[in-house]
């Protein structure tokens, strides 16, 4: 009788402690969607009920690094775009998801054709802007407003090399210049007293 009694004992505990477990609330992420700037971060929090969970006991990954990066749930904006934060279990088999969109502070102007493969016929094809003047090497177009006076496209062996804004002579508007790049593109030094640009999405 007393083996009995002990067997059905350690049958209560074992179910007791499932029930638990079936009733605890589900873990959720604070946020589903979010919109942040290129020079701007965020912290992730797992929650569970009232309380909040330790984001470095899960696996956190941003589909698209250029866009931002995250480390234990702290998410840092690199370039405008899209891109979605996973936090996973260690086992996997739970996932959590946010759409990160991050923002222009800057519409300055209407960024220049850069498919290097193209011919100057191709490029003229794509722009929109009215021409302001073509040679063999060089096609100029007028800027689109008051702050952008041309959009010019080098080209080598007939193909495009290089394409460049030239903005209206004004320390504001060079300001905005700067931050309209920043937030597209990579920074990648000095040429000829120029800052130089990579675009990392081609």
């Amino acid at each position: 009788m007393k083996h009995l009694f002990l067997g059905i004992t350690c049958l209560y505990v074992l179910n007791s402690c499932g029930k638990d477990q079936d009733n605890a609330p589900p873990i959720t992420l604070d946020q589903d969607q979010l919109e942040l700037h290129y020079d701007q971060t965020y912290q992730f929090k797992l929650k569970q009920g009232t309380g909040e969970l330790k984001a470095s006991q899960y696996r956190w990954t941003s589909s698209n690094e250029y866009v931002g990066t995250v480390y234990d749930g702290d998410f840092k904006a690199e370039q405008i775009g899209e891109t979605t934060i996973t936090a996973s279990s260690k086992d996997g088999k739970k996932q959590w998801t946010s759409k990160v969109t991050v923002v222009p502070y800057s519409t300055l102007y209407r960024e220049p054709v850069t498919d290097f493969s193209l011919t100057p016929e191709q490029v003229k094809s794509k722009e929109t802007r009215e021409l302001r003047e073509q040679s063999a090497t060089v096609t100029t177009f007028k800027g689109e407003n008051s702050k952008t006076w041309a959009i010019r496209y080098n080209f080598t062996a007939g193909k495009l090399s290089s394409a460049s804004v030239l903005l209206m002579d004004s320390q504001d508007i060079a300001n905005e210049g700067s931050r309209f790049l920043d937030e597209r593109y990579k920074y990648v030094g000095e040429s000829n007293g120029a800052s130089v640009f990579t675009d990392e999405k081609q």
